[in-house]
C-alpha cells in the first residue's frame, strides 16, 4: 500500500512540475526536473499528509471521548438535557470523524478495529425493538430486549455482539448510538 502511495505522490509531483515549468516564451527552455528536488518534494509531501492525517485522528479521539464522557452520564442520570448532550456530542465527534475516513485504506490506526466504530450497514432490528410497517406493530427483539441471551449489557458484550451474525449485526459505533439517539430510519429513499 505505502508503494502505491509513493508512486501516486511522485506522479502527482512530476505532473506538477511538468505544468509549472511550462514554457513561458519560446525563448527560455523548460528545465529538467532535478532528482533531489523530487525526492526532497515527495519527503515534504508525505509529512504534510502524516501531520494531516495525526491532526485528524486527535480531533476524532478527543471528540469521541467527549461523546464517551456524555453517554456515561446519561447512563448514569438519565434526563432529557444529559439526552440531547449526547446527540450534540454525536454531532461534533462524527463530523470529525468523518473526516478521517480520507485516511481508509492507507494502514493507518483505524482499519483494524473500523467495524467497532464505523460499522455499516446497521440491522436495528439487531440492537432494539422496530416497527415493522407490514404488520404494523413494533417487533421487540435485538441486544436490549433479548434478557435471555443478554442478562448483562456491558462492553464486552457489545463487542462479543459485534458482527456476530454477519456485517449488518453491528452493536458498537456511531451508527447504532446514533439509532439509540434518534431511533428507527423510516427513509427507504435515503439516509434517515
Amino acid at each position: 500500500m505505502k508503494k502505491h502511495i509513493k508512486i501516486a505522490l511522485v506522479l502527482l509531483q512530476v505532473s506538477t512540475l511538468l505544468v509549472s515549468c511550462k514554457k513561458k516564451t519560446e525563448d527560455k527552455p523548460t528545465p529538467e526536473p532535478v532528482v533531489e528536488s523530487i525526492a526532497v518534494l515527495e519527503k515534504e509531501v508525505l509529512s504534510n499528509y502524516a501531520d494531516i492525517a495525526l491532526a485528524s485522528y486527535e480531533d476524532a479521539w478527543f471528540t469521541a471521548d467527549s461523546l464517551r464522557i456524555q453517554l456515561n452520564k446519561f447512563c448514569d442520570a438519565p434526563t432529557m438535557a444529559s439526552f440531547e448532550a449526547c446527540k450534540t456530542a454525536w454531532k461534533k465527534a462524527r463530523i470529525f470523524y468523518g473526516q478521517t475516513e480520507a485516511f481508509r485504506g492507507a494502514n493507518g490506526p483505524i482499519e483494524e478495529v473500523e467495524s467497532y466504530i464505523n460499522g455499516w450497514p446497521l440491522d436495528e432490528a439487531y440492537v432494539d425493538y422496530v416497527y415493522d410497517e407490514a404488520k404494523k406493530e413494533n417487533v421487540y427483539g435485538g441486544i436490549i430486549n433479548d434478557t435471555t441471551l443478554y442478562k448483562n449489557i456491558d462492553e464486552q458484550t457489545l463487542i462479543d455482539a459485534n458482527e456476530k451474525l454477519g456485517d449488518a449485526s453491528i452493536s458498537t459505533g456511531y451508527h447504532a448510538i446514533e439509532f439509540l439517539l434518534w431511533g428507527q430510519d423510516f427513509y427507504s429513499d435515503a439516509a434517515g
